[in-house]
């Protein structure tokens, strides 16, 4: 039984006090950031979905070339028996069994990278993702090693590098990604700008956000409790 089914009566409380706590900083943090677009002329597209029959327990991912079927996959990731929020990011084929990437998604975020496509070095160990917010949005940020912060937006989806953080109007936001949700909850596709971002830490990021965060009203307590259900007018279209 995964561990968050057996905390969950304890953590419900926790996400909404995080939410008060949370509440008293966006009344001090307006301001407008400048926004610029860094997507690039071709953008690299991956097609994260779950695999059929699996529930969330498996998540296979696929370049823009192959999309076929699940013997296409670039890269599959396995969640934990034990922990809900907790996966392994492997290389396909599936028999490859020594993980590139742990991931544990919750109120506290974090990526654990053993290896990368280019074989570069500077990315890899620990990658605290951890959940901010202003009044403009709620984000999941991490750092890379040229030294700048990374964000994934709760609005839009986007993945944005930045410049001079938390300087108000001189903070200046590089729009290197974005993610599209797919229907039916089936998982997203993701674009990203690899000249900044690598595709792994692009990858899991995303899917943190997706397990965590954009499954959610509130932007956070998605392990514990999910709720994308927003009462509207049936015939009405937004």
């Amino acid at each position: 039984m995964p561990v968050e089914l057996i905390l969950s009566p304890f953590m419900r409380p926790l996400v909404r006090a995080h939410a008060k706590i949370m509440s008293y900083h966006r009344a001090d943090s307006h301001y407008t950031p400048v926004i610029v677009d860094q997507m690039g002329d071709a953008p690299t597209k991956f097609t994260i979905r779950k695999e059929f029959g699996t529930g969330s327990k498996i998540f296979a991912v696929f370049d823009e070339q192959n999309q076929h079927s699940y013997s296409d996959k670039i890269y599959h990731m396995t969640r934990s028996r034990a922990v809900k929020g907790a996966y392994k990011m492997y290389e396909s084929p599936v028999d490859n069994k020594k993980p590139i990437a742990a991931i544990r998604a919750g109120i506290r975020s974090n990526v654990l990278l053993f290896k990368t496509a280019d074989n570069s070095e500077l990315e890899l160990g620990w990658h605290v993702v951890d959940h901010v917010v202003d009044a403009l949005d709620d984000y999941r940020t991490f750092h890379l090693s040229d030294g700048h912060i990374y964000q994934w937006t709760f609005k839009g989806k986007f993945l944005e590098r930045v410049i001079n953080y938390g300087q108000k109007e001189a903070e200046v936001r590089e729009r290197v990604g974005y993610v599209r949700t797919l229907p039916s909850k089936a998982g997203f596709d993701l674009y990203v700008n690899e000249t900044i971002v690598p595709r792994e830490m692009a990858i899991t990021t995303s899917l943190i956000c997706y397990i965590e965060a954009w499954n959610t009203l509130k932007a956070y307590g998605g392990i514990y409790k999910a709720s994308s259900y927003s009462p509207t007018i049936p015939w009405k279209r937004g």
